[in-house]
């Protein structure tokens, strides 16, 4: 288990494997109830220039419910920087380096630029289940996850506050395919839940029947 990071010690948790010149990052898991508030649950995967592993040469994401890792569409890249000689790993303490981190890691989380752009016209830039109208915290939901470009389309999708994602994406918020939304009488009643999402009026952007009873159905 690892704590990275921010002001010297990150809230975060998550456990770090290493082959080669590959380490995994792994925020969900054991750590992802830890994480869910503080964090972003899926894994991040560092890819250094060489087994030594002092220069990262690339950073990718996987969602915890992702079959592939996806290229940062930011410049991930600036992310993480070369770590010092003492050590294989970067440690950026400047605020600045954590306000840099913070926004591109929220722009990884809300989704690629073309699939949430889709979304958020869609949508009218509205959280699907709570209306809400703030544009920071909207985020781009896969139904069915992400397998590459074609899984990017509009009908795929839903536009989520970033906590009702979360919950969304752990199960505890489902959508049936009459647009129906079901969750435990907790999350119900301390998020005043309607009984409907609320779906484009395009038809042809609204969220796939198919993709919904599949996802529902899952435990």
């Amino acid at each position: 288990m690892s704590e990275g990071p921010r002001g010297g010690k990150s809230a975060a948790k998550c456990a770090v494997s290493v082959r080669g010149n590959i380490a995994d990052l792994d925020y969900g898991g054991d750590h992802a109830g830890h994480n869910e508030r503080r964090f972003y649950v899926g894994t991040m995967r560092l890819i250094f220039s060489d087994s030594s592993r002092k220069t990262v040469s690339d950073v990718q994401w996987r969602d915890h419910d992702g079959a592939e890792f996806e290229e940062c569409d930011v410049e991930c890249r600036d992310l993480i920087q070369s770590a010092p000689p003492s050590g294989p790993f970067p440690d950026p303490t400047s605020i600045e380096d954590g306000r840099k981190k913070i926004e591109r890691m929220v722009t990884l989380r809300q989704g690629q630029p073309a699939f949430r752009k889709a979304l958020m016209d869609a949508y009218e830039r509205r959280c699907a289940v709570t209306g809400c109208t703030i544009d920071d915290v909207l985020e781009a939901a896969h139904i069915s996850p992400y397998l590459g470009e074609h899984t990017n389309h509009v009908t795929n999708g839903l536009l989520l506050r970033a906590d009702i994602h979360t919950l969304f994406d752990r199960g505890l918020i489902k959508v049936g395919s009459d647009y129906r939304i079901t969750a435990r009488h907790d999350i119900k009643a301390a998020y005043d839940l309607p009984e409907f999402i609320t779906v484009p009026e395009a038809i042809s952007s609204r969220p796939d029947k198919r993709r919904l009873k599949s996802r529902a159905i899952l435990p």
